[in-house]
């Protein structure tokens, strides 16, 4: 048992855990075993189990440095190499390389003197050095080639600046911005198809502009399972890295006037475009279809402007782009979890799936060319945004996890556990803890990736943003792995590596980066976020002092963004009335009825806590004894959520977020974590058009600013 448990430690796996209300949970030997079984270890005999352990630990003897060394500016770049003892006292040689171009070589003299210490290993006795490494001039990631005498090893450098990127309106001139949440699919329009577009997103940054706002965030647009009915979570997707075709606008591709729409898809459409909920089945079916037929316009003319375009985007996107449009079309004709294909089909570079794509070339190239009018749309309102001159501009959100019948996990399947979720423990407000269907990376194997795929994930994320939210941060450090029994403990990641890989991405992208911060978060966290200048994710309804009063704006620290709820939670009028409480309570999430009436009787609590901190800071849109005679939450006072956002706006936080649920007195439920089925999540639209929104609160939204602007 101790050798399993020794080993679990050396893969990252924790031995306990303490959980939000303060509970002790040791790490059982059921959770251990699985967790080894996910990562491919099967044989748990002692001689397997200290074989393991020897290699791992031995492992950094045998390549003489680590595999991958990350260094912030102001590191001493320290570097530990690892040489027989009979090596000393010969010159060391090094050169860097970036992207197989080499920058500059490097000697260094390696005398006895420079050991730290020596360790016997397989009865030869090795040297620790330190050395200094000359670094390059640009932040970025290298290749280390050393030699001495007959040893030849290398290393993978990432050179990080200190913190990330931050516009000067928040870095130098402290400014306090204002935005607007919005669930993109939600959005009504005469414009669209039933579902928002890009063309209704770049209106949107129109008018928020002309009202003073300086951001617009959105929910993840991620590649969405286009036969899917119910499970149609924007953070539970087959691709995080292309965008998703749900969202083009067809009038505005240039192919569309060449084609004709039958009128019984027109009444179709008509009535997609009147529901109160998005039916994503019939939406994508519809636009895949027409889309089909603009391909086709499109493909007859080979020599336009628009074709070599085309070409270019495919050549840029290279083996992924490809790999997902031969995953859509495969899923076309197979089951969608690619999981219960058959053996031939789950390995990528098969003989059957070389035959399928050949056989498959158009329908692949029409998938590309889906992704390719999405990314341009996108494109068009990063573009426009910067043109409005909007001091943040397209806030987008990254999910933390790669779905698991998703193209992520397909082809890459050895960077991914088995037969593990990732979610969280049980806590207060979800007793039975959660799991969100997605597959957790193994620590060990991003190493041996080099983080080329993290690297590519953040890059391909923030290629369009101003901002971009890091959906569960935690992540970075450390992520809650359940195994198919429901139990699970913490799987530790290099935080470091990739707080440096975050900071280089987001410089080069000159991307702000906010991290979700929400749920258990371990001592320091928080901190070191703030040290890199990575925004933390405030939440009112969740921010209390110690004794249970809501945190003073003046406590919110700057470099944070702030809001009065999220897409997981209740909206201000949903919050008032307890709709969360009682959804999760229809929705079966809560094993007993005492943790029902108990969450009821707390939020009775946190109505008398809110008035008391509106009180404090002045925010009633009305007066106070109108509040107090709805105290009692049967039904949301008129315009608390204005004072709810007053107070959100009179934050220290350099950024605040106004949720366009909060315009329309949304009671309802975006999301409810944990379901699928048992709630319509994600399909609930406005109800009226964006446009009648923000001028309907026009007059809310200067208030707003006049509050961010106090002193």
């Amino acid at each position: 048992m101790n050798n399993i448990i020794k080993l679990c430690e050396i893969l990252g796996l924790s031995s306990s855990f303490i959980d939000k209300m303060g509970d002790l949970h040791n790490t059982s030997f059921n959770v251990r075993k699985k967790f080894l079984q996910s990562i491919g270890i099967n044989d748990f005999s002692s001689k397997n189990i200290n074989s393991l352990i020897h290699k791992l630990e031995h492992q950094i003897f045998v390549n003489k440095c680590k595999n991958v060394v990350s260094f912030f500016k102001s590191d001493i770049k320290e570097f530990d190499i690892y040489i027989p003892f009979d090596y000393m006292e010969n010159t060391l040689n090094y050169t860097c390389f970036k992207d197989g171009l080499k920058l500059f070589s490097h000697k260094i003299f390696i005398k006895k003197d420079m050991q730290t210490e020596y360790i016997i290993v397989d009865n030869i006795k090795i040297a620790h050095i330190k050395i200094i490494l000359k670094m390059p001039k640009e932040f970025g990631y290298y290749d280390l080639s050393f030699s001495i005498k007959d040893l030849v090893f290398s290393s993978f450098i990432i050179y990080s600046p200190d913190t990330a990127y931050l516009p000067d309106c928040i870095e130098k001139k402290k400014e306090k911005l204002l935005g607007i949440a919005i669930q993109l699919y939600a959005i009504s329009s005469s414009n669209n198809m039933g579902v928002g577009d890009f063309s209704d997103l770049k209106n949107i940054m129109k008018l928020a502009s002309e009202n003073n706002i300086d951001f617009v965030g959105i929910n993840p647009l991620g590649v969405m399972y286009y036969q899917s009915k119910d499970d149609v979570s924007p953070y539970r997707v087959f691709s995080r890295e292309f965008i998703n075709y749900l969202y083009i606008d067809l009038k505005k591709v240039y192919e569309f006037k060449f084609i004709n729409i039958p009128i019984s898809i027109q009444k179709k459409i008509n009535t997609l475009k009147i529901c109160d909920k998005v039916d994503y089945f019939n939406i994508l079916t519809i636009k895949l279809s027409l889309l089909f037929k603009m391909y086709n316009v499109f493909i007859k003319n080979k020599n336009s402007n628009r074709f070599i375009k085309f070409q270019n985007f495919k050549k840029d996107k290279g083996e992924n782009l490809y790999n997902l449009c031969l995953f859509e079309t495969l899923i076309e004709k197979n089951n969608p979890d690619w999981q219960k294909w058959q053996k031939d089909f789950k390995n990528l570079k098969s003989k059957k799936i070389l035959n399928f794509a050949n056989e498959n070339k158009k329908r692949i190239d029409f998938y590309a060319y889906c992704h390719w009018i999405a990314e341009t749309q996108l494109k068009n309102v990063y573009d426009f945004a910067k043109k409005l001159n909007m001091k943040v501009g397209l806030y987008l959100d990254m999910p933390v996890g790669a779905a698991s019948n998703g193209v992520e996990v397909w082809q890459n399947q050895e960077l991914f556990a088995k037969n593990m979720d990732i979610g969280t423990p049980p806590d207060t407000i979800r007793p039975k803890g959660q799991t969100w269907g997605l597959v957790p990376m193994i620590p060990y194997k991003l190493i041996e990736n080099k983080y080329k795929f993290i690297i590519n994930l953040f890059r391909k994320n923030m290629l369009y943003a101003g901002a971009i939210r890091i959906d569960h941060a935690l992540g970075l450090m450390r992520l809650f792995w359940v195994n198919d029994d429901n139990k699970g403990a913490y799987v530790y990641y290099d935080f470091k590596t990739m707080i440096a890989i975050l900071s280089i991405e987001s410089h080069l992208n000159k991307c702000l980066i906010i991290g979700e911060d929400l749920g258990n978060v371990p001592d320091g966290f928080r901190e070191i976020l703030a040290s890199h200048h990575i925004l933390s994710n405030k939440i009112l309804f969740r921010q209390k002092d110690h004794d249970g009063e809501f945190l003073s704006t003046k406590k919110y620290p700057y470099l944070s963004l702030s809001q009065v709820s999220t897409h997981d939670q209740a909206t201000s009028c949903g919050f008032w009335v307890g709709e969360d409480i009682h959804t999760n309570f229809k929705c079966k999430l809560f094993p007993k009825i005492s943790q029902y009436n108990d969450n009821l009787k707390l939020r009775q609590n946190e109505r008398i806590a809110f008035y008391k901190a509106l009180n404090k800071s002045n925010c009633f849109y009305n007066n106070k004894q109108h509040i107090m005679k709805f105290i009692d939450g049967a039904v949301p006072p008129y315009n608390i959520e204005y004072s709810f956002n007053m107070y959100g706006a009179k934050t220290n936080s350099a950024l605040f977020i106004i949720r366009i649920e909060d315009m329309v007195r949304q009671i309802a439920m975006e999301n409810v974590p944990g379901t699928i089925y048992q709630y319509p999540n994600w399909k609930i639209k406005l109800p009226r058009d964006i446009k009648l929104i923000l001028k309907k609160n026009s007059h809310f939204i200067r208030k707003i600013l006049y509050y961010r602007n106090m002193k």
